[in-house]
């Protein structure tokens, strides 16, 4: 499934016909190993390797939050005009969602009493 992905993604020759799609994993774990298989893809590199994660799917098949790899083309890359512009079809999308990251300068562990961190404590980081 990876390598299907990853192809398609690198190549621009998209998927048109559903019986060419990798079949759906059967459970989360398989899930992710697609993931971590297109992560360590030789073809990563042509993307721009991982540049951040997507979060989402709150609560899902009893996990706190499903991610997924976003790569550093269409993201950073987009963003600062590397690569034209950030259309979707691009990238073969049919809704572009905004997506916010930090980089924090310092680790920001979770507090011993559980408390969420106040606004100083993460300005400070």
């Amino acid at each position: 499934a990876a390598s299907a992905l990853m192809e398609a993604w690198v190549n621009r020759c998209w998927i048109g016909s559903p019986d060419r799609y990798p079949p759906a994993p059967n459970s989360v774990a398989e899930m992710y190993d697609v993931h971590l298989a297109m992560q360590g893809h030789p073809l990563a590199a042509s993307l721009g390797g991982v540049g951040g994660y997507k979060l989402g799917a709150a609560g899902v098949e009893g996990e706190a939050m499903l991610y997924a790899p976003l790569f550093s083309h269409f993201l950073v890359d987009a963003f600062l005009g590397a690569i034209g512009s950030m259309a979707s079809s691009a990238i073969q999308i049919h809704a572009i969602e905004a997506e916010v990251g930090v980089l924090l300068g310092s680790d920001l562990p979770a507090r011993l009493d559980g408390n969420p961190h106040d606004e100083h404590d993460v300005w400070s980081a």
